[in-house]
């Protein structure tokens, strides 16, 4: 009589090595900037010469955006939402910033545009990395922004266009600093 493999046996020595390639690939993964600001689920480690500036969601909300901030059925709280309204708002940055990236989550209800963005008085385009659809027929875009040579303060507006609501949510600032003398 031949001694074998089970059949059982294959399928559990299979499963435990997929389990293990899906392991060793989530923790050797390199997660970019613009990965982490999509909120894929990675953590995003700050180099030595970056620091957060902003990190603001429904639970942190900033006293600047206080007034506008509501709670939407089904989304939870948020800056919004608003319509042809513009939300504005300056940061501080740490002495030395040589960049800067901005990202957020802007939300769209009923066909809205979306808003014009403006980062120390000029218009951006965003790096779009995330689109979805919601439960209730809204978008979701994660934008992100870099900024180079971003000064001592930035300074965001965002205007809505048109007609359709739309909110912002999960808003985080980085700035990378210049490397500390040796």
């Amino acid at each position: 009589m031949a001694r074998g493999i089970t059949l059982d046996w294959t399928y559990v020595a299979l499963a435990a090595a997929g389990l293990v390639l899906v392991a060793l690939t989530t923790i050797r993964s390199e997660i970019g900037p613009d990965v982490a600001l999509a909120r894929s689920g990675g953590l995003y480690l700050l180099s030595p010469t970056e620091r957060i500036v902003a990190l603001e969601d429904d639970r942190f909300a900033a006293p600047e955006w206080a007034e506008q901030a509501s709670d939407v059925d089904g989304l939870g709280r948020m800056l919004g939402p608003l319509s042809g309204e513009t939300l504005d708002r300056r940061f501080p940055l740490p002495d030395g910033a040589t960049s800067a990236r901005l990202g957020f989550d802007l939300i769209l209800w009923d066909g809205a545009t979306a808003p014009v963005i403006t980062i120390n008085g000029a218009p951006v385009s965003p790096n779009v990395s995330q689109v979805r659809t919601l439960a209730d027929g809204a978008t979701l875009q994660h934008l992100a922004y870099p900024v180079a040579a971003p000064g001592d303060t930035l300074e965001v507006a965002i205007t809505g266009q048109g007609d359709g609501q739309w909110a912002i949510d999960n808003l985080s600032l980085i700035v990378s600093l210049s490397a500390p003398n040796a």
